[in-house]
């Protein structure tokens, strides 16, 4: 599919804003910026950071944002204890993005702190609805919190990772952790025929609601790394079906996607949903990196995920100029901001990884 836009050119270029503007690589305050580690801002940094290790992961770039990434873990290993966290998903996050900025690094610092993480994450495990994190850390109840799908999703990912990694030694037990996950969210019924369910209520059946794209990326990773460890298809189906719905039906009629809060009034989305589908366009990517190592049974899928990446893609950078995105990827959005930035730079570093890579098991 050929296409005349330098993605990465544009992504370099979209970081740049991202890192000069809101998440700079000096931050005032002894432990950082407000956008790294502190305030309402806790886990899109965790994202923020991700997606500078996806662009250095895909580009080979490691060096334009280096200083950057330096200085978040200066920040984060100064602010974080086990503990530190209300949110087990807030956790999760930064624990998937300091295990990935190890793996690029190699520094075992970042993988530490990812460990550390894992561990922490246990504890919001427990027998209530027979398994699950719940997505606070405190109380452990209902009503005032609830077990759901992005804490065990995350977990999922990042115990499969950390499982994943040959560096990494005494790892069996992070298979099991994965596992159990899955079994458990399947088991009571969050991950549905099509999507992922967003919480179960306190008599520990599903609540049925419109999908939030986020979470239906993330159990595509949680599938990913299953896969890896396991070698069994079926995970690989469970996410073609969930990606397939996302990019038949959270759309837009122009064939873009979209947040159930962009329908009726785009400035209704908060600070955590104008970065869902951004994620949602991460974890497209990585299934569309694993299943064209596969061979032909799957060219039609990845076929169809790098058309709707790179679509997306493209309306966004045609629409919004000067490497600052708008909330609706079609053009003509109101809303911007640094959140809006991470997510539009996910669809682009994805557009970058699906025409930069050869599917060489297809020639």
């Amino acid at each position: 599919m050929a296409t005349t836009i330098d993605f990465q050119k544009e992504a370099k270029e979209a970081l740049t804003v991202l890192t000069t503007k809101w998440y700079n690589a000096n931050p005032p305050s002894e432990y950082g910026s407000a956008y790294w580690i502190m305030g309402s801002y806790l886990w899109q940094s965790a994202n923020a950071l991700e997606t500078i290790l996806d662009y250095q992961k895909v580009t080979g770039d490691t060096l334009t944002f280096s200083n950057t990434v330096d200085g978040v873990y200066n920040a984060f290993d100064q602010a974080f204890w086990p503990g530190w966290f209300g949110y087990y998903d807030d956790e999760s996050w930064w624990g998937i993005s300091c295990l990935k900025a190890y793996q690029i690094s190699n520094n075992k610092k970042w993988l530490s702190l990812a460990q550390k993480i894992y561990v922490d994450l246990q504890g919001g495990w427990d027998t209530k609805c027979g398994g699950g994190i719940w997505f606070k850390r405190n109380p452990k109840s209902y009503p005032d919190n609830f077990k759901g799908d992005i804490a065990n999703e995350l977990m999922m990912v990042l115990a499969g990772r950390l499982y994943n990694d040959s560096s990494i030694e005494n790892n069996k037990e992070y298979l099991q952790w994965a596992e159990k996950t899955w079994t458990w969210m399947n088991k009571l019924g969050l991950i549905g025929s099509q999507f992922v369910i967003d919480q179960l209520g306190p008599d520990c059946l599903p609540i049925p609601e419109k999908p939030w794209t986020y979470t239906q990326g993330v159990l595509l990773g949680g599938a990913i790394e299953l896969f890896k460890a396991t070698g069994d298809r079926s995970y690989l189906e469970q996410a073609i079906k969930v990606a397939d719905a996302v990019c038949e039906q959270l759309i837009w009629p122009s064939g873009i996607l979209r947040e159930k809060c962009e329908l009726s009034n785009p400035e209704s989305c908060d600070n955590n949903a104008k970065l869902f589908k951004g994620i949602f366009m991460r974890y497209l990517q990585f299934l569309y990196l694993e299943l064209i190592t596969l061979g032909t049974n799957y060219k039609d899928t990845t076929e169809r995920y790098k058309i709707f990446i790179i679509k997306n893609a493209t309306s966004l950078l045609t629409n919004y100029k000067n490497a600052t995105f708008g909330l609706d990827w079609n053009g003509g959005s109101t809303v911007f901001g640094p959140v809006v930035q991470i997510s539009g730079i996910n669809v682009v570093i994805a557009a970058i990884a699906v025409t930069t890579i050869s599917p060489s098991k297809f020639q």
